[in-house]
Order: structure tokens, then sequence, then C-alpha cells
């Protein structure tokens, strides 16, 4: 018991911090890291590891390598780094972020933040109201239920936004946008959102000539 310094080897390794405040590293090979109790530090290494917060708000870093990370329950923050991660929040609200490489970010339960980064992501909120980040990178945005907001930045994209629902979500321009700035066109039961010709998002199964200025914000909160 006690507030525990673990560190992994070269090899395939198994870590269980177990009760109280840890800070964990796997180190080289492919590790299975498992937080325990309370607040912990779980971080992978620079092959495939696996990471699990388990209970407390836990800080989860994947580093190199093509991880799994995920937080369970309470307030987590979740960062995969380099390479191609899956990252699940769990409940709580989470603040997920892929980093670089082709990422999966689901946050599952509670108003998570979830920010793909570079690469092409695929960011699903889950249950309650969240906050989708593509950055760079095509991507494909998944609300899911609750009140949600995606946020689009002129040069990264293009996104695709999976299931906008007008008059509950909302759509933040960031970076300087501005909603008389957008040229919105239907294509095929898909409306696409363009800046000066180039095209910034897709949303899927809505109608472009219902949208307003309401559903867009430039507020992040």
């Amino acid at each position: 018991m006690g507030n525990d310094t673990i560190s992994g080897d070269s090899d395939n390794d198994w870590i269980n911090g177990n009760q109280d405040n840890d800070l964990i590293n796997g180190a080289d090979g492919k590790d299975e890291v498992f937080g325990g109790r309370n607040d912990d530090q779980v971080r992978g290494g620079s092959e495939d590891d696996s990471g699990f917060g388990g209970l407390g708000a836990d800080l989860i870093e994947g580093n190199e390598g093509n991880d799994i990370l995920y937080g369970n329950p309470d307030n987590d923050t979740i960062s995969g780094n380099s390479d191609q991660d899956f990252i699940w929040g769990g409940k709580g609200n989470d603040l997920l972020d892929g980093n670089s490489g082709d990422d999966i970010l689901f946050g599952d339960n509670g108003e998570d933040t979830l920010d793909g980064g570079e690469g092409n992501d695929q960011l699903i909120g889950g249950n309650d109201n969240d906050l989708l980040v593509g950055a760079e990178g095509a991507d494909t945005l998944t609300g899911g239920e609750g009140s949600d907001r995606f946020v689009l930045v002129s040069g990264y994209g293009p996104d695709m936004i999976t299931d906008f629902t007008q008059g509950q979500d909302l759509i933040v321009l960031d970076g300087g946008l501005s909603f008389e700035q957008l040229s919105l066109t239907s294509v095929m039961g898909t409306t696409q959102i363009q800046v000066n010709g180039i095209l910034l998002a897709t949303l899927n199964n809505v109608d472009g000539t219902l949208l307003t200025s309401e559903d867009f914000t430039t507020s992040i909160f």
C-alpha cells in the first residue's frame, strides 16, 4: 500500500498499481498496465500497450505504439500520443486526445472532450453533451446522445459529421471563422460546408436549406 512508482523493463510486463496514487511506467515491451484505485498516472512505452485507469481520476498516456487505453469511472485525461490508438473514456467527464496517428476515440458516458489531433480519426461522443474536435486530417465525428458541439477550423479537415441534429447540436466555428464566410450546399442527402471553395465538413442526412446561423456558434463552451 502507499503511493508507488513502478517501472517495467524491456519484457512484456503486467503491472497493477492497486491502491493509492501511483506512477506506473510500462517502459519497453508490450505491457498491460492497471492503475487500480485512486488517482494514478499510467504510461505505456515504445510498443503496443494496454493501459487501464481503474478507479479514480487518472492520467493515461500511450506514448509510442498502437495502444488500447481505458479510463473507466471518474474524470480521466487520456492521451494516445503517436501511432494508431483506441481510447475509451468510460464514465466521468473525460478528456481524450489522440495526438498523431489514425485514432479511434470513444467518450462513452459523461460530458467528454474528444480531440483527434493529427491523422484521420474517428470520434464518438457517446452519452451526454460532448465536444468533438477533429483537428487535422479527414475525421469522422459522431456525437451520439445529448447536445453535442462539433468544432470546425479552416485548413483542418475535411470532416464528416454523421449525426448532427438541428435544434440540439451546434457547430463551433473556431480560428476566426464566421457564419458569413460559409457556403452551404445540399448534395445527395448531405450538406457540404465550404469556405472559399474548400470543403470544410460534410453533414450526413442534413438538409442544408434548413440550416441557419442559429445552428452555428463561435463559443466552444
